[in-house]
Order: structure tokens, then C-alpha cells, then sequence
């Protein structure tokens, strides 16, 4: 059916955070979805489930997520100007500060 509602994905203890950025990795339903206060989740969207949640938060909103045309990498950027990469596989990030200029 067109249109209709799949699954809503939530986070445990993401009460009152707003979501800013969301993001489909090519060729699946894996998406990215950057937050308010300084979050990034990866979830697979076909089984509604939490894929990685990074331990640690950033100081500022995640406002952009952007995967690569191939799906390996994750492009993030936060309100206060700061972005980096992430290796999809790893979940590892792979260059920071890439907005520091």
C-alpha cells in the first residue's frame, strides 16, 4: 500500500529528543537519523531495530547525515560546525573534523 505507516523506530531514553537529520543507506532500508541533543542512531528499518547508537554524545546537534553512493561511509554534521566520517562497517569514525576551518 502507498503511503503507509512501516514501522516507527524509537530509542529507549530518547525521550524528548528531536530528530534533525534522517538518512537511507542505498540499496537497503538502513537509515541514519541525527538528533537533538547530540545524537546519531543507525537503525535497520526492515526489522525495527537499533543497529548502533554511539556511547558517546556530542556536544552539539547532529543536524546533517548523508550516506555515500556505495553505502560504506556515513558523512555527519553538528550545529556547531564540526563533521566527520564514519565507516559503515565499523561504525568507527574514519576522519574528524572535517568543518574545522
Amino acid at each position: 500500500m502507498a503511503g503507509a505507516l512501516l514501522a516507527t523506530l524509537t530509542r529507549r531514553g530518547a525521550d524528548g529528543h528531536s530528530v534533525f537529520a534522517v538518512a537511507f543507506r542505498p540499496g537497503s532500508l538502513h537509515l541514519a537519523a541525527g538528533y537533538a541533543p547530540g545524537g546519531l542512531c543507525r537503525w535497520d528499518g526492515e526489522r525495527g531495530r537499533l543497529m548502533q547508537s554511539p556511547g558517546k554524545r556530542e556536544a552539539s546537534s547532529v543536524l546533517a547525515v548523508a550516506y555515500s553512493s556505495d553505502g560504506t561511509k556515513l558523512a555527519v554534521g553538528t550545529a556547531e560546525g564540526s563533521a566527520w566520517l564514519l565507516d559503515v562497517a565499523t561504525g568507527r569514525r574514519i576522519a574528524a573534523d572535517l568543518g574545522a576551518r
